[in-house]
């Protein structure tokens, strides 16, 4: 009988599809968005502002409540002003942001081996739960996406004011296990599966958790932790 009664996961590249925010469109994102509102676009002058955008504005991105909101609205603003905007409200710069946040909430999508294998959880009698480095939007998302239903509990790292690999996220979600289960779950009980190797595996194995590298992108193993390539390989940890 598996000691593992609970599998908690990461979302981006994890239960979402993210794929890299590098290899985005980050002019036809941004384009989309502030056409929406109002705004008439120069492709080109909109990539050159994009090109443009100061690396002490860059460097100041947080994920914590708010702050992701704040960050891209300074953004949006630069942009703008860069394409000659002037006089702009906060009113309307408030919807360009909204608007281009939007847009990429809609690039995400589902992995496709992500409801096979909750599915499989659930009828285990697993306790499924989310531990994500967010926006506060995790809850809404994954309603969006059809894993509600799967899900007993989120921790999203807007809400409780601390981010991965910050052991305390862990221990946020430790915590609301032991409150939540008729037998408390101890550490060494609960696994999370995550897609990067140092902030979701390691620095849950450090708090005692059985973490999961889900290695995505080739074919390495890190001989640290358990390593699977896809969610379909998760069942065979946990038998």
């Amino acid at each position: 009988m598996s000691k593992i009664k609970a599998v908690l996961f990461d979302l981006g590249n994890t239960l979402f599809k993210l794929g890299k925010q590098e290899d985005w469109d980050w002019v036809g994102i941004h384009k989309e968005g502030m056409e929406k509102v109002g705004f008439n676009i120069d492709v080109d002058r909109l990539r050159q502002a994009i090109l443009n955008i100061p690396e002490e504005t860059l460097t100041k991105k947080k994920v914590l409540y708010g702050e992701i909101y704040r960050f891209h609205k300074e953004i949006i603003k630069y942009i703008l002003e860069s394409l000659g905007y002037k006089d702009l409200t906060d009113h309307k710069l408030h919807l360009a942001t909204m608007s281009a946040r939007q847009v990429i909430i809609n690039v995400q999508s589902l992995s496709d081996d992500a409801l096979p294998c909750l599915e499989k959880l659930t009828q285990k009698g697993m306790m499924v739960g989310v531990i994500t480095n967010a926006e506060g939007q995790t809850a809404i998302n994954s309603e969006r996406m059809g894993l509600a239903r799967y899900i007993d509990f989120i921790i999203d790292s807007a809400h409780v004011g601390v981010r991965k690999p910050d052991e305390m996220i862990f221990k946020i979600a430790i915590n609301t296990l032991q409150r939540n289960c008729e037998n408390p779950l101890q550490p060494g009980e609960i696994m999370y599966v995550g897609n990067e190797l140092e902030e979701d595996a390691l620095a849950a194995k450090a708090v005692g958790l059985t973490g999961v590298w889900l290695n995505r992108d080739d074919k390495r193993v890190d001989p640290r932790v358990p390593t699977i390539h896809s969610l379909h390989d998760l069942e065979k940890l946990i038998l």
